[in-house]
């Protein structure tokens, strides 16, 4: 019997060129068309259509372009990536505390009690050093820009003699997925220039991508959504550069005096080139650099007059015209000026919102579209346990007042060790196990975690429960 669904996506093949190759109008319409024509891999194959579209989303990684997507990249290539064990519930030792759920992603939160940091993985090991010219950083940031700019991004596992696996980054260009009885059932790669094709199972390349609700097996780029306002910015430059190419950009026009060759009769002289040069190295001679600056120019029968040049006001346009595309482009990706190091008119409260916005809408979603992909296809093909998650830690945004307000309040409250607050400035613990206190503000005892002693009720003498000072005039003592 037919299969509904393989009928149903190769009904969508005949539909899916037809919807995505429209082309824009205006003279920027076979730039614009590429970029939207997107990076669809739909059930019946059009790897040549995917190949064009990914070539040409990744040529325009400059620009407005890159500069929105470099901090994203940059600030996600710095995270840790982590391994935990998922204990079973119930199962935790006393001891064992779990894992901050600031240091989680989302879709781990809800587990933060019940996981165990593994620290030492061949997982961890491989990531570190994913193949012989590249670190983790490496790996990590050209992924982000692939997902950024196509929508997509592979890694191609390998297996090498001993045990010691190898990732290595494929540009999208380089591969075409195949579908021969299911989808992504292999993958053809292509590198440039080598004139070869190489075949690897569904098994040796894990795909990143960013989901298309129009098509379940393509993907869509934010590179692919701004494609006009790219395109508009790209032909802004192009005008510029070809204006200070081939525009004549003079400061003065100087105006040769009238003679009087014929009597009664005035006319203006036909200069030489000889005598253009001339004229133009006497002004220069006598009026060129700041120390002459706002002399006055005397003007005789050689130089009737002198006028300034300005630019036209088309050339201003420009200007209006770059602020909106930047700001399409720049918005597209979800970032500020600021985050792209944008510092006029910041202060320090623009600063810390614009901040948090780029963490929580941008970094961190991103972040954990990555660690449950490494969760479901990367870190079983190194480790089988079903227990084991792996994920790259999220990104915390940047307040220093919020920092202390929160250390305040932990002090205040008697819940860090002298140790603890060392280890937040990079300073060595404390002799002795001296630093396993805990810090007390001026009046504070420890309550005890076991009040049963005392029938339900503190000692008098608690000055955190509000009770009277000790006879003696001194402060508890920790235990006390």
């Amino acid at each position: 019997m037919r299969d509904y669904l393989q009928e149903a996506r190769e009904r969508a093949d005949t539909f899916a060129p037809h919807r995505r190759s429209a082309p824009a109008a205006g003279a920027n319409s076979s730039t614009v068309d590429g970029m939207l024509v997107g990076t669809t891999a739909t059930y019946g194959g059009i790897g040549e259509r995917l190949r064009t579209a990914s070539e040409r989303q990744v040529q325009h990684f400059d620009g407005w372009n890159h500069a929105a997507i470099r901090p994203i990249a940059q600030r996600i290539a710095g995270q840790p990536i982590r391994v935990a064990r998922l204990r079973a519930r119930g199962k935790k030792e006393p001891e064992q505390r779990g894992i901050h759920k600031s240091y989680l992603p989302d879709n781990l939160k809800e587990f933060s009690n019940d996981l165990e940091p593994v620290r030492d993985h061949k997982f961890l090991s491989i990531m570190n050093k994913p193949n012989d010219i590249m670190v983790r950083w490496v790996l990590v940031y050209v992924t982000i820009c692939s997902l950024e700019l196509t929508g997509r991004a592979y890694w191609l596992m390998k297996d090498e003699k001993g045990g010691n696996g190898q990732i290595w980054p494929l540009p999208t260009p380089w591969v075409t997925p195949k579908h021969n009885g299911r989808p992504f059932s292999g993958w053809t790669v292509n590198p440039y220039n080598s004139g070869k094709e190489y075949d690897y199972k569904a098994e040796s390349i894990r795909q990143f991508f960013y989901p298309d609700p129009s098509d379940p097996l393509g993907c869509i780029s934010p590179t692919q959504k701004q494609a006009r306002a790219i395109a508009a910015d790209q032909a802004i430059q192009t005008c510029q550069e070809r204006s200070f190419r081939n525009g004549i950009f003079p400061g003065i026009m100087l105006t040769v005096g009238r003679q009087n060759e014929i009597p009664g009769v005035t006319t203006r002289p036909k200069l030489t080139a000889d005598q253009r040069r001339d004229i133009i190295y006497a002004v220069k001679r006598m009026y060129q650099g700041v120390l002459r600056y706002d002399e006055p120019l005397i003007l005789d029968a050689l130089i009737e007059k002198v006028e300034k040049l300005s630019h036209v006001p088309r050339e201003m346009d420009y200007l209006n015209s770059g602020k909106q595309t930047k700001a399409r482009i720049v918005q597209g990706y979800g970032l500020t000026p600021f985050i792209m190091g944008e510092l006029e008119g910041a202060n320090r409260a623009t600063a810390v919102v614009a901040e948090s916005h780029f963490v929580a809408n941008v970094l961190n979603p991103k972040i954990d579209l990555i660690s449950q992909n490494l969760t479901s296809f990367v870190l079983p093909l190194f480790d089988k346990d079903p227990t084991l998650v792996a994920y790259i830690e999220p990104c915390r945004a940047n307040d220093p007042e919020m920092e202390i307000k929160e250390r305040d309040q932990l002090i205040k409250s008697g819940s860090l060790m002298r140790d603890e607050l060392r280890q937040h400035y990079d300073l060595p613990p404390l002799p002795g196990g001296a630093g396993k206190t805990i810090i007390l503000m001026p009046g504070q005892a420890i309550v005890p975690s076991d009040t049963s002693d005392y029938n339900g009720k503190l000692p008098s003498n608690n000055p955190v429960q509000g009770g009277t000072k000790p006879a003696n005039g001194q402060q508890p003592k920790p235990g006390d």
